[in-house]
């Protein structure tokens, strides 16, 4: 697996390397100062790690990189899922997931025919227990079930708008997300 360090600091990317240096299937490709060099989610990055980088949770990440390169056997997904809130848990079928919006430590999840409910759960969480497909994570705070999506209306480069089967209100995305999207529909990936 080919892995860039961006890092602003110096000591931070040579910090990087020697924790990767325990995963021997990793290639360092090489190192960039700052995200701009390497627009990291428009060449597709599978994560990104914040600083200070815990050793578990860079293996984490090699585990989700190694998943999505096909490195790595697929996890099997459940159909039903359990969604806790305070006062009451929520048996949800995959297929009812029309879409999951992040807001700091929780996620709105929005079914179909139904209330959003507001977890307590990041959403790396459910990209890591959704199937893909149908779910596609389009940015750092939105992810779409592909099956129930009925319309997009770009009204410039720079955003767009989908709208969901059993959703009300269209979402709107941004312009890397919404080239993501158009990406995958083009190639049929998620």
């Amino acid at each position: 697996m080919r892995v860039l360090i961006v890092d602003d600091e110096h000591l931070a990317r040579q910090a990087m390397r020697r924790l990767l240096a325990d995963h021997p299937r990793v290639e360092i490709v090489g190192e960039a100062e700052t995200i701009e060099q390497v627009e990291a989610f428009e060449v597709n990055a599978v994560d990104y790690l914040l600083k200070p980088v815990a050793p578990e949770r860079l293996a984490e990440s090699l585990v989700r990189a190694e998943r999505e390169l096909g490195l790595a056997p697929p996890v099997a997904k459940p159909h039903i899922i359990a969604l806790r809130t305070p006062k009451q848990t929520v048996l949800v079928p995959v297929a009812e997931i029309a879409a999951l919006r992040a807001d700091g430590d929780f996620t709105h999840v929005f079914l179909a025919g139904r209330p959003a409910v507001m977890i307590w759960r990041t959403l790396s969480h459910f990209e890591d227990l959704l199937p893909s497909p149908p779910f596609l994570r389009l940015s750092r705070s939105l992810i779409i079930n592909r099956d129930r999506l009925r319309k997009i209306e770009a009204p410039s480069r720079d955003s767009a708008q989908v709208s969901l089967d059993g959703v009300a209100e269209p979402m709107v995305l941004g312009r890397t997300a919404a080239s993501r999207l158009r990406d995958a529909l083009a190639t049929g990936r998620s």
